[in-house]
């Protein structure tokens, strides 16, 4: 499942966080970022994105909110 992990805390934006999940996250899971550094999955909202510009097909993936 395809996600965009996304937080407000400025000093871990940066993180590599995961772009793939086995199965869809939910409030109070936690996410590992690739250094060991984890947050708590505080929100999710379902989206969809257009592959390429002059493209119809669109993709269906989930932004996950981190926090502390």
């Amino acid at each position: 499942m395809k996600v965009f992990c996304r937080t407000n805390i400025d000093e871990l934006k940066r993180e590599d966080w995961p772009e793939r999940m086995c199965c869809r996250p939910v409030v109070g899971d936690r996410v590992c970022a690739k250094s060991g550094i984890n947050l708590r999955v505080v929100g999710v909202m379902h989206s969809i994105t257009k592959q390429y510009e002059n493209d119809a097909t669109k993709e269906p993936f989930l932004i996950v909110e981190l926090h502390k």
